[in-house]
């Protein structure tokens, strides 16, 4: 059993339960060597969580140095405040997010049912 204060579920897995993509669990890097990502990455450390835009770096360079990461997408809001959603959608899911507030708190949530489209989730 992990010592955590919160697991989520980021990543998207194959049928062996392995990442899909590049993925940084306690320092042991899981899932593809190779991995074309331009969304977003959430990256963990002993002090520090960010959220890292991956359409002005690559994973790799984002990763370096973290004990937790996860390439994950899409990318909602970016780092300029404006959506990253292009296209509207009618596809309702359960959806699980990460941001981070003004004051640099990340706020981390889930929806209950298949409630959001993700440019609904984006304008929540």
């Amino acid at each position: 059993m992990p010592n955590a204060a919160l697991i989520v579920n980021g990543s998207y897995f194959d049928k062996h339960g392995r990442p899909d993509t590049p993925f940084i669990s306690e320092g042991i890097a899981m899932g593809p060597q190779q991995y074309d990502a331009r969304a977003g990455a959430f990256i963990a450390g002993k002090d520090t969580a960010e959220i890292r835009d991956l359409t002005h770096q690559d994973w790799q360079t984002a990763f370096a140095g973290a004990s937790n990461a996860m390439v994950s997408y899409p990318l909602l809001i970016g780092d300029d405040g404006q959506t990253h959603v292009n296209v509207k959608s009618r596809w309702l899911a359960n959806r699980t997010f990460v941001a981070k507030d003004d004051l640099g708190r990340v706020v981390i949530g889930t929806t209950k049912e298949a409630f959001f489209s993700l440019d609904r989730l984006e304008s929540f």
